[in-house]
This record gives structure tokens, sequence and C-alpha cells, in this order.
């Protein structure tokens, strides 16, 4: 039998008018516009907005703090995405350059937007990108140093101001300072070359101390840590200004292709200038270490037209952020290739469950929209790579992103109705991380499997479980009218699958014109066999 790739991947039909027999219940996203990038970012906005983003988008964005700054201030990492692989983005490692926040940050929020609409940005697939990789964030490195650029020496207590005017050369003007609060450049403090840093001032400064050993300050500590700990498969970090792009520090030689490659995309969406190799390179930088450390693509952007020793005006933010729209995208479909192509493939023969809706790839590291999806259903897999399975179908060996691969269910076909004591919550699969956030209240629902304590019922959300109940009473359902069997059906156009006969549950495929057997036949459906298992056509 042959399947048609159905092209309306968002189709849905709108119900107006909800069963009153079945109520489902779900707590509202208020997810738009949480960053509002044009305002001089501080570290109240920033945690302000990151505990505002994790809240509107549970699920797909997380933060944790990854260390403390000698002035107590928290560094914050956010999460964006569900995938295995993951690359890391940030910002504001110099205190000036607070404006790659507001890039960074922008970048959270917009992101997050696309996934959660399922649109895509810039011709990449968001949803289909982050539910198989994860983009870590750390938006503002230097937080005191931030603070004292934005608010002066008022903001650090009284018996340290005196020493921060000296390390800033006898001025109270705090504006040029790329220091931390300690007077240690921290993109000086990477292990990397660092005994040989270029322009070194040997006294703690406002800018270019690399201070007395790599790693020294509690910033750098920290982000070596998490990188270590997140082990990530590419990375940005944005400084300003200049509009150049580094790419390069000591690459091996069995990567130049593959990271010049990419250098050069970055430089083509953002109109930077890259910046050419030399054979002495003075190193120290958050992407000199990452490169060195991992062997992987690391760049650095510097966000806009050269100002000096100057933070950036906010009126350069709509065009920097238009360059940069598409990078951190771009960045992590990299990332996720140099994982796929890092990661062994193990063998496997295991017969799995699916619990969602997923789609299949030929190679994933190409194919970034899938074009046919399945449903919850056992598969038989025969490799694996992480979390992706490859699985056998009638378009040939296909991978899936199962994050929650479960041994194969047997569920015992039914027909009862079962009265409902409480309130149930909603699963799309019968274990417990697939619950979906929505519930019925207290009913009685038709139960069509069940296994292992869970109910497979009927929903106008589609097919869904729940846990069943004690005490709930159960009666038996009248069985159907006689069905018409070994019916030949000659379709004469496309035709979309239903998983069961009622016009809520169009599925995202379809068969093409041919003659198909239909096994059962009643109230104008037809049940027929593809290789998704049986599935219904309206006559």
């Amino acid at each position: 039998m042959k399947l048609f790739k159905h092209r309306s991947k968002n189709r849905h039909l709108s119900l107006l008018v909800l069963s009153s027999a079945l109520l489902l219940t779900a707590t509202p996203v208020q997810a738009a516009d949480v960053v509002q990038p044009l305002q001089t970012y501080t570290y109240d906005l920033l945690q302000r907005d990151i505990e505002r983003l994790a809240a509107a988008y549970p699920g797909l964005i997380t933060y944790k703090s990854i260390g403390k700054t000698p002035f107590g201030r928290e560094i914050y990492a956010v999460k964006l995405g569900k995938g295995e692989p993951s690359i890391t983005i940030n910002g504001s490692h110099h205190a000036r350059e607070w404006l790659s926040t507001n890039l960074n940050m922008y970048m959270l929020d917009r992101y997050a937007e696309a996934y959660s609409r399922g649109g895509g940005m810039d011709g990449y697939n968001v949803r289909e990108l982050l539910d198989k990789t994860s983009i870590w964030f750390v938006p503002m490195v230097n937080p005191d140093g931030v603070t004292l650029v934005q608010y002066g020496s008022d903001a650090f207590p009284d018996w340290y101001r005196g020493e921060l005017v000296r390390m800033n050369e006898g001025s109270s003007n705090f504006k040029r300072w790329k220091a931390n609060a300690q007077g240690i450049d921290l993109n000086r403090q990477y292990n990397a070359d660092w005994a040989n840093i270029q322009y070194n001032i040997p006294w703690r400064n406002w800018y270019n101390h690399k201070g007395d050993a790599p790693e020294q300050a509690p910033e750098t500590k920290a982000m070596v840590a998490f990188t270590n700990e997140i082990n990530p498969m590419a990375s940005l970090a944005y400084h300003s200004s200049g509009q150049i792009l580094y790419w390069h520090f000591h690459n091996r030689a069995e990567h130049l292709a593959r990271d010049t490659r990419i250098a050069g995309q970055v430089s083509a969406y953002t109109g930077y200038f890259l910046v050419r190799p030399t054979a002495s390179p003075s190193g120290g930088g958050y992407t000199d270490w990452f490169i060195q450390q991992f062997g992987r693509p690391a760049l650095t952007p510097e966000l806009g037209k050269f100002v000096g020793d100057a933070e950036l005006p906010l009126s350069v933010f709509p065009d920097e952020w238009n360059r940069n729209r598409p990078v951190g995208l771009y960045m992590v479909q990299e990332g996720f290739k140099v994982w796929w192509n890092s990661t062994p493939t193990e063998p496997f023969n295991q017969r799995i469950y699916v619990g969602v809706d997923v789609g299949m790839f030929t190679d994933p590291t190409w194919d970034h929209n899938a074009d046919y999806r399945i449903t919850p259903q056992n598969v038989n897999a025969f490799e694996k790579k992480g979390n992706w399975y490859n699985i056998r179908t009638w378009v040939g060996d296909q991978w899936v992103h199962v994050p929650n691969a479960y041994p194969a269910i047997t569920p015992t076909p039914v027909q009862k109705r079962v009265a409902l004591t409480a309130t149930a919550s909603l699963y799309s699969a019968p274990f417990e991380p697939f619950k979906s956030g929505a519930a019925i209240s207290p009913q009685t629902v038709t139960v069509f499997e069940e296994w292992n304590g869970w109910y497979h019922i009927r929903t106008w959300a589609g097919d869904r479980w729940i846990i069943a109940q004690a005490g709930g009473t159960e009666t038996p359902v009248p069985p159907p009218p006689p069905a018409t069997t070994e019916k030949k059906i000659a379709l004469t156009q496309v035709t979309p699958l239903y998983e069961r006969p009622s016009p809520d549950a169009l599925t995202k495929n379809a068969v093409t014109p041919q003659t198909v057997t239909a096994y059962e036949v009643r109230d104008g459906w037809a049940r027929i066999k593809t290789w998704l298992g049986d599935r219904w056509i309206q006559l």
C-alpha cells in the first residue's frame, strides 16, 4: 500500500462546541514578548525575564545558577530545547558590552515563541530543531562588571568604591570598563596559551589584566565547569564592537574545512568581516579555550560598528538583531551534525513503544523538516544513537527521536464504560512522563483498551490514556452493528487517514489514488490496513 506525504501538516479541526460528556482543563500560556530589548538591560531585568520565560514555556525553558560573582550576583544559565545534543551561547564577558545580553535574551525569547506557535524562522523549523537539540544561554557572564558600567560605584559597598576608582585610573566614570569588579579581564582568563597573551596589563585594571593565573576569577571558573558539564557541540560568545567574526585558534587540521564552512555561513548571515587566522594568535578567550579543549566550532561575533572604549548605543540593536536572528538556529543545527558524526551507532534490535507523535528522518543531519510522522505505537528498532532509533518502515529505514523509549506495550482491547470518581489527568502514552497537562472531570468515559492499570479512552482531542481509578463502576458497551467485510474500494483522489471513524481523528498521512481493501465498513467509514496499523477513511 502506498502512503502519501500529507503536506497540510498543521491541518486541524476547530471545534466550537465541546461535548458536555468530556471536559478538558489546561493552564493557558502567556508567552508573547517577555523580553523588551530596547532598554538598558540590567541584572535585575535579566533575573525577572528568566523567571517569566521559564513560567511561560514550561518544559521548554529551564534555568539554573552556575556560580556567583565576587559580590554575590548569580551567573545564570538558561536551557532552551528538549534534545540531548546542545550548544552554548553567551554574552557580556566584558562589562561595557552588555548589549550582547540584550541579544542573548531576545534570541531566547523569539526562538521560544517560534517553537510554541509551531512556526519557522529564516527557513528553520524551530520546533523540529529544538525537539532534537538544546541551546544553553549564559546571557550575562559578568554581572558585577555590567552593574558597574550601568550604575557606577554606588552599586558596590562603600569600602570598595575607592579601589574601583583606582583600577579605573582615577576616573569615576565607568562606562569604558571591561573587566569584572576585581579588575580581571574575564576573556583573558581561559587556559588557552594563557602565558603568551599579548598586551597584558600586569596589575588589576579596567581592561586587559589577565589575572595571576588562568581560571582565577570565579566567573571564569563557573564557565569552565559548566561547559565541561554540558559538553556542548558548538559555541557562540557575543562581544562588541566592530562587526567582525573571530573563529580560529589553532584549529585542528581535520576540522578546518568544517570550521571554515561554518564561519563563512555566519559571516554571510551577519555581514561581519571574517578575521583571518594568524600564526600566533593571542589566546585566553572563551572560544579559544573551547576550540582547544573540545575540537569543535566556536565563534566570537563582535556586534555593532566599532565605537572604541565605549558601550554600543541601543539604537544599533534592531540592525544587529536582524543580522544575527538565524545564527543561533544555524549553530545548533551544525552542533547536531557534530554530535551525530561523533556519536557511535549501536546495534539495538528491540521492539519499543513510541509514546508521542514524532517525525521520521532518513538522515537527521540534513532532513530538518520531517516529511512523514508516526503516531504513538510499537515499532521495531534495529539501531540506536543516543536517544535516536532507526526503524523499518514502508519508505525505508527511518530515524526517530524518542527521548523516553519504553518496551513495547500489549494493551487488551475492551469495550466498556467507566464512571470516574475524581478528576483524571490525560496522558499521550501509558507512562508518567507523557502527562499532557490536560485533565477530565469526574464523568463516565468509554474505554477501548486497557494495559497495566491504564485505560485508553476517546476524547475530542484524540485518544488519550488515564490511570485506572479505584471505586469506579464499569458497564459493558453494546457491540457495534454488524460490519461489511472484505470490500474493495477504488480511491480516485488523495484520501486522508483517520485514527478512528470520526472527523476529529484526522492524522497527518493520506493514501494516494488506488484500490484498497476495507475490512470494516459502517456509517460512511471504512477501516483499511496500512503500515501505520489500522486506519479509517471517509467514503
